[in-house]
């Protein structure tokens, strides 16, 4: 998943996978969406991954969800 918008830096987006954590942003919100996808994706044995910029677009973010082969 891509999406456009600002460029975040390697701090953030380990931060933005925190309970309660934002980026900079004045969307509503409460800070859980991503940390829940990655603690429902691990309990999955998978991996929530997040890059910036999305490679595609030379902007945003892009989250790539990976599972373990069987």
């Amino acid at each position: 998943i891509s999406n456009h918008g600002r460029v975040l830096d390697a701090d953030e987006l380990v931060s933005v996978q925190s309970r309660f954590k934002r980026g900079k942003t004045s969307a509503e919100g409460t800070g859980l969406g991503l940390s829940i996808a990655s603690e429902l994706i691990g309990q999955m044995n998978g991996r929530l991954v997040l890059k910036s910029p999305a490679p595609q677009l030379g902007e945003g973010v892009q989250a790539i969800i990976t599972w373990p082969h069987s």
